[in-house]
């Protein structure tokens, strides 16, 4: 009796709380049908959201995708015709690509090639895949130990981690093995956060765990990310030790004869420019909007570090309140582990790639925009405010049952729980806000960087047909890397031609060499408007360009020579905008004199031109 009364006369509170409806007395409470109602129409409309935003996902990557062969997707070529030759070896599937070790990728795409003869296209649309299986993933953890959550408040969680603004790279296959590495991470935190730990889904997360080790070198922080969960879950010790077991060896076999020299990074960058590392920490985390930030950023381009601030911020509390064990299990700790994964993935990147400059932050937005879901899922649930967790505790009704651990020697650590919680918070509404911005600038960022990067892939097509008679300059700047000599990228394109791969096994690639080269090598137009010819400058300045070319100016430089003659000084490099390429310049850097300004415009084909010298006098 004494147990029926309690429910009646709390279980419409509980349930209401639950549901994030507040607390409901028994001539408002709505019935179990009303409340089920509104949890499916909930579900249906994030369902709705969900499946909208994840058809624009592919509907993006078919309107901008091309079906062909750029950068480091040559090396891919390399190997499908050694396996085609029948000279494969295992060392070739383990061979480093720079500082990674990239096994699962080049297994996929070996199967790619005997599937679909390696079509970019689907390379990419399975990138695509994985994002949207993540993103899944992700929300189904949390909801698992938060199930009073609304389903429509999971929507900012899709919207990010499937946000347009991938930085293109959900338009490059070669960035497939980013998306196996996070997907892997999605695939370890939701098995080991699973209701019953048994050994097999204990072995099911360290294989999640070891493809993504070996997919990309930031997969081994799947490693310690995952222990923090265990950490929350109170798993006995035998199974942290195993974990760690495994963790070790697999960071043993990736460094086993590991060449560091292969690396492109320069790790003592930062200590010697610890500002400047800085500054490039906090510019990594804000431009999941998407902006090119020149490597002399102007005033506006700060927005993107104050923005990464903000983020800082909020992933910084989470981790003070999140990374102690919680006294509830809750679905905030999934969201606490992708915190530390974005912060730890952002750290390494500031240490590895502080020296190749701002300008290509935009191609890791994917790593930040899991810290930014992150921060959203550990917050969402309302359990990190929960000032007094033992006395707001309140059993959830979906859940609340025990379950046998992995380790039968221990107790079952108790029922699922949800915490009373204050919904709408204001951290909560920051974050929001914060995904409203990046949706919004972001997705505009992400059409333009696509538009430019499918017309540079149209010209590239246009060049690999024809490579044989493309000038080496142009085969360079547009079809390799910095690592690649033409002649690498000459051969993988004659394999790619003998063994039908991506575009050469199309009917396009045989249109194209009937045409023969057509690419415009026109130099792109490129004048000086502001500061006018013989102004008298002083102090800060801004420095204004036109420039113009069909297939689109990836950079715009000022240099300043006496003009007397002399040697030429790069004032640095300008930002798009509304009102042309831009760049604030302190005056003060130089000498009092005469000078000539000039601009410099690059396009996507290797082109550049000088603009007409502009007489300036500076005078401090």
């Amino acid at each position: 009796m004494t147990l029926v009364s309690r429910a009646s006369a709390g279980g419409s509170n509980a349930i209401g709380a639950n549901l994030g409806l507040g607390s409901l007395t028994p001539a408002t409470a709505a019935s179990p049908r009303s409340l089920n109602q509104d949890g499916g129409l909930s579900l249906v409309g994030a369902s709705a959201v969900a499946i909208l935003w994840i058809l624009l996902t592919f509907w993006f990557i078919h309107r901008f995708a091309v079906n062909t062969v750029l950068y480091d997707s040559w090396n891919d070529v390399r190997l499908i015709g050694r396996a085609n030759a029948g000279m494969l070896t295992f060392r070739d599937l383990w061979v480093q690509h720079g500082e990674n070790r990239i096994l699962l990728p080049n297994l996929i795409v070996l199967g790619l090639a005997h599937t679909v003869r390696f079509n970019i296209v689907d390379e990419d649309y399975l990138s695509g895949v994985l994002l949207a299986l993540t993103a899944s993933l992700f929300v189904l953890a949390h909801r698992r130990r938060s199930p009073s959550t609304p389903w429509l408040y999971y929507v900012p969680v899709v919207v990010t981690v499937l946000s347009l603004n991938q930085g293109t790279m959900s338009l490059w296959g070669f960035a497939l093995s980013w998306y196996l590495e996070i997907c892997a991470l999605s695939v370890s935190l939701f098995l080991l956060d699973r209701q019953v730990l048994s050994w097999p889904t204990f072995v099911g997360a360290a294989a999640a765990g070891i493809a993504g080790s070996f997919s990309s070198l930031e997969g081994l922080l799947i490693w310690p990310v995952s222990l923090l969960l265990l950490y929350h879950r109170s798993q006995p010790r035998p199974i942290i030790i195993a974990w760690i077991a495994v963790a070790a060896a697999t960071i043993v076999v990736y460094f086993y004869r590991f060449n560091f020299s292969l690396t492109d990074s320069d790790n003592t960058y930062d200590f010697h420019h610890p500002l400047y590392a800085l500054r490039f920490f906090f510019f990594t985390i804000g431009n999941v909007l998407g902006i090119t930030i020149p490597d002399s950023p102007t005033l506006g381009d700060y927005a993107v570090l104050l923005f990464g601030v903000v983020v800082f911020v909020v992933a910084c509390w989470v981790l003070i309140m999140g990374i102690p064990r919680p006294a509830k299990q809750t679905g905030a700790s999934i969201g606490v582990a992708l915190v530390l994964f974005g912060l730890l993935y952002t750290v390494s990147l500031s240490i590895g790639r502080v020296g190749s400059g701002l300008v290509n932050l935009p191609r890791y937005a994917i790593f930040d925009l899991i810290l930014l879901a992150g921060c959203y899922l550990a917050v969402v649930d309302g359990s990190l405010f929960s000032r007094s967790r033992g006395r707001d505790q309140i059993q959830d009704h979906h859940a609340a049952r025990t379950y046998t651990p992995l380790w039968r020697g221990k107790q079952p650590y108790g029922r699922f729980t949800t915490l009373r919680s204050d919904r709408p918070t204001s951290i909560l509404l920051v974050l929001v806000v914060l995904i409203l911005i990046q949706v919004g600038v972001g997705t505009s960022e992400a059409f333009n960087a696509a538009d430019a990067w499918h017309t540079h892939e149209l010209a590239a097509a246009d060049i690999t047909a024809n490579i044989d008679i493309a000038p080496d300059d142009l085969v360079q700047q547009y079809l390799g890397s910095a690592f690649q000599t033409v002649q690498f990228i000459q051969d993988a394109a004659g394999v790619a031609k003998v063994n039908h791969l991506s575009l050469f096994g199309t009917p396009l690639a045989a249109q194209l060499e009937h045409k023969g080269l057509t690419v415009d090598r026109t130099p792109p137009i490129n004048y000086i408007v502001r500061p006018v010819y013989g102004s008298t400058v002083t102090g800060q300045v801004f420095l204004d360009a036109v420039a113009s070319e069909p297939y689109g100016i990836s950079r715009v430089e000022f240099t300043l020579a006496p003009e007397s003659g002399g040697s030429s000084t790069v004032l640095g490099l300008a930002s798009d905008s509304l009102y042309g390429w831009i760049l604030r310049w302190n005056c003060t850097s130089v000498p009092n004199g005469r000078y000539l300004l000039r601009s410099t415009a690059f396009d996507t084909i290797g082109t550049s031109t000088t603009s007409v010298g502009v007489l300036i006098t500076v005078k401090n």
